[in-house]
């Protein structure tokens, strides 16, 4: 399954990339983030599955934006979540590729959507075994961008995510929502 989620991810930049290349003439952003948050799971196959936190490690969510032009930008991203379970449920590391479209304002505002895809591994603790699973979902965020000096901008936002159930691997579907912020470096 990882070979999948690595391929996939190989694909999709392959893609965003050609299309920036093709906007030579746009800026790119490079960010890096932050985020703390909290997951609300569902009813799993009448199992109670624990509501957790998470935080990302610190700047453990990288980002490209591509400017198509002033208004819209692509953005894939790569982030890396630490989850503390309840429940003395143990924890889990969360490796997640997201693409949003980026809608952006003169004001600095900015509202995104896309999908993403999350591949975890749980250590539940003890004598359990060691679990590794892959969710796709969606989600949708708004955000400002702060200029603190030429081409270097404070990002704040908020943003949720919503992976869908994935029964094959016993997952449930669950929402997570989180708080962002981080720093871009604008290329123009």
């Amino acid at each position: 399954m990882f070979k999948r989620v690595t391929v996939l991810a190989a694909l999709v930049l392959f893609a965003f990339a050609s299309a920036a290349e093709a906007q030579q003439k746009g800026t790119i952003e490079i960010g890096a983030d932050n985020a703390i948050g909290y997951v609300i799971t569902s009813k799993f196959q009448d199992a109670e599955v624990p509501d957790a936190l998470f935080a990302t490690v610190p700047f453990g969510t990288w980002r490209l934006g591509f400017f198509i032009n002033e208004q819209f930008s692509i953005e894939p991203s790569l982030g890396f979540d630490f989850v503390s379970l309840t429940d003395d449920a143990g924890s889990a590391m969360a490796l997640d590729f997201t693409a949003d479209v980026v809608y952006n304002m003169p004001s600095g505002l900015f509202f995104h959507g896309g999908g993403i895809l999350t591949y975890a591994r749980q250590d539940p603790g003890g004598d359990a075994e060691t679990e590794s699973e892959s969710q796709f979902g969606f989600g949708a965020g708004v955000g400002y961008r702060y200029q603190l000096v030429d081409m270097l901008y404070l990002r704040i936002g908020a943003r949720g995510f919503y992976l869908l159930e994935s029964e094959d691997d016993g997952l449930p579907s669950s929402l997570w929502i989180a708080g962002t912020f981080g720093f871009s470096f604008m290329t123009k």
